[in-house]
């Protein structure tokens, strides 16, 4: 349904509604993953579909490696975003290769690729316990005083939850073209808290799809250009405390761990100056 739903978003609008830019969607899959087996399972994943090419003679092999390529190339051609979830399928198959490389290889290897995944694992667990909308819920609750009132760009799942003490305005902003109408809305609404998360306006400012990690060399290959130049101006002015804001708080995790796809996204939380 995940798949069916996107697809016709994509056909129409879909990547210009929701703002998600690609400017080489290939590349996604190759992030997504490195993102799924840790940079280490995903070396040894190419070293083991390498190994394959040699036994190609097997039909069973031939056919891996078709469905493998077929899928790969429909998702990097038919769509401008794939999420990480829509690799699950080949990361499987993959797996089969690796299965099948690592068996013939010493126990040391083994044990090596076993012990990073299972590193790798619990590192990711960690990170959703204590991700990064949660440790914001708790500041907003110790430091907000009730009745405030507080401004959002989209959902509760995207952003911490907020308590009922607060009132919460939620103004999504994804096709605004006017930067005039934009900041003069803000004045008049006049909210006392302004609170961000990168799982929405890094879509105008990068390419939050990818590991943090990866940027520089994603924008090396295939710069980011906004689809909303408007909205890249309103967030880079906000976050820049250009427009009557300052920031008090930004809760984000560290580059090097790894990226899970709608995890730990960076929040930041701006009080208006009176």
């Amino acid at each position: 349904n995940d798949f069916i739903w996107h697809f016709g978003y994509n056909a129409g609008s879909f990547a210009a509604n929701y703002a998600l830019n690609d400017q080489l969607p290939g590349l996604t899959i190759v992030f997504n993953l490195i993102n799924a087996f840790n940079p280490v399972g995903f070396i040894v994943a190419i070293i083991a579909i390498a190994a394959g090419l040699r036994e190609s003679r097997n039909p069973a092999i031939r056919i891996l490696y078709l469905w493998s390529l077929t899928f790969a190339l429909f998702f990097s051609v038919a769509f401008e975003l794939s999420p990480l979830r829509w690799t699950l399928p080949l990361v499987i198959v993959i797996c089969l290769f690796m299965g099948r490389f690592l068996a013939r290889r010493p126990i040391w290897v083994l044990a090596i690729v076993v012990m990073v995944s299972i590193f790798y694992g619990i590192i990711t667990d960690h990170m959703m316990i204590h991700d990064t909308r949660l440790q914001a819920e708790e500041w907003i609750d110790a430091n907000i005083p009730a009745g405030k009132t507080i401004e959002m760009n989209w959902g509760h799942t995207m952003f911490p939850f907020v308590s009922d003490s607060h009132t919460v305005n939620i103004i999504p902003l994804l096709d605004q073209t006017d930067y005039a109408s934009l900041v003069n809305d803000l004045t008049t609404r006049h909210p006392e808290y302004v609170v961000l998360s990168s799982l929405h306006y890094d879509r105008f400012l990068h390419e939050n799809q990818y590991p943090e990690l990866m940027n520089p060399i994603y924008d090396a290959i295939a710069p980011f250009q906004s689809r909303n130049p408007t909205l890249t101006t309103y967030f880079s002015d906000l976050i820049a405390e250009k427009l009557g804001y300052r920031k008090i708080a930004e809760f984000k995790r560290p580059v090097l761990l790894p990226s899970p796809e709608f995890v730990d996204p960076t929040i930041v939380i701006l009080k208006r100056i009176d």
